[in-house]
C-alpha cells in the first residue's frame, strides 16, 4: 500500500530501527518459548523464525531507496539452500518481489544513455531493439536486442 511506504530519510531510518528492535524482541520471545519445547519443537520454531525474519527484512529493504534498496536487490540473488526445503519456494517468491520492486526508467531516457555509451544510434548497431525492459534494478535495466549479424 502506498500509504505504508516511508517517504523521508527519517521515516526510512525509523522503519529499519523498528525492524531491528522487533527482530530482537522476537528472538528473545523464541528463546523463552524454547524452554518448554522439545528439541524438535525448538528446531521447527527456529526454522519458522528464520523464514519470517528473512521475509520481514526483504519487505523493509524493498521499500527503501538508494543503498538500502541496492543491498536488498543484491541479496535477492542469494542461494536459498540455507533455508529448510519447505520454505525455499516462499523465500524465492519474496526475493522475486524485491528484484521487481525497482522503478523503471523510461525508454526515451535509456535510449540516450545507451547511444551515448555506444557512441552510435541504436539502429546503426541493432536490427531489433525491444523498448520494454525485460528486467530492471536500481543499478540498471536489461533490454532484448539483435545485432545486424543475427546475434
Amino acid at each position: 500500500m502506498a500509504e505504508d511506504l516511508p517517504t523521508g530519510r527519517w521515516s526510512r531510518a525509523a522503519r529499519v530501527g523498528r525492524l531491528a528492535g522487533g527482530q530482537t524482541a522476537r528472538g528473545y520471545a523464541t528463546k523463552a518459548a524454547n524452554l518448554t519445547r522439545s528439541q524438535e519443537g525448538r528446531s521447527d520454531a527456529a526454522a519458522r523464525r528464520q523464514v519470517e525474519a528473512a521475509e520481514q527484512i526483504f519487505d523493509v529493504l524493498g521499500q527503501m531507496k538508494g543503498a538500502a534498496m541496492k543491498v536488498g536487490q543484491v541479496a535477492s540473488f542469494i542461494d536459498t539452500g540455507a533455508f529448510p526445503p519447505e520454505f525455499q519456494e516462499r523465500i524465492q517468491a519474496k526475493l522475486a518481489e524485491l528484484r521487481d520492486a525497482a522503478p523503471r526508467v523510461s525508454f526515451d531516457r535509456m535510449r540516450k544513455v545507451i547511444e551515448d555509451d555506444l557512441e552510435a544510434k541504436l539502429g546503426d548497431i541493432f536490427c531489433e531493439f525491444e523498448e520494454n525492459a525485460v528486467a530492471a534494478a536500481s543499478i540498471g535495466q536489461v533490454y532484448r536486442a539483435r545485432l545486424h549479424d543475427g546475434r
